[in-house]
């Protein structure tokens, strides 16, 4: 029963999380939420059913979603309309700027 609801929530989360963001409206952004949500009922469904390889797969798909939603976070539009990436340098500990002069926010 309970790797039914994994299943069928995985594929519904993850069906509607894509539906979001290729809408490319303000709503988009829920569409990670989606992505993560079902990425943990594919993992739950992987762990039951001892598929290894779809739960390794599902925490390579949450990692990526997590580093994507870190670098929109990250990103903000200045007052001239360019966006501007800041990137943490591990090493030095310091932050710098990256300008981007395309309108959409992933350059």
């Amino acid at each position: 029963m309970i790797m039914t609801i994994m299943e069928w929530a995985g594929c519904v989360t993850e069906l509607c999380g894509a539906a979001l963001l290729a809408m490319n409206n303000q709503y988009s952004g829920w569409g990670f939420v989606l992505f993560l949500s079902s990425n943990v009922a594919w993992i739950t469904y992987g762990l039951i059913s001892h598929a290894t390889g779809m739960v390794v797969m599902q925490l390579g798909f949450t990692v990526t979603s997590l580093m994507q939603r870190i670098r929109f976070c990250l990103t903000s539009e200045s007052q001239d309309g360019v966006y501007e990436i800041f990137i943490a340098d591990k090493f030095l500990g310091n932050a710098r700027r990256i300008t981007c002069p395309q309108f959409d926010r992933a350059c």
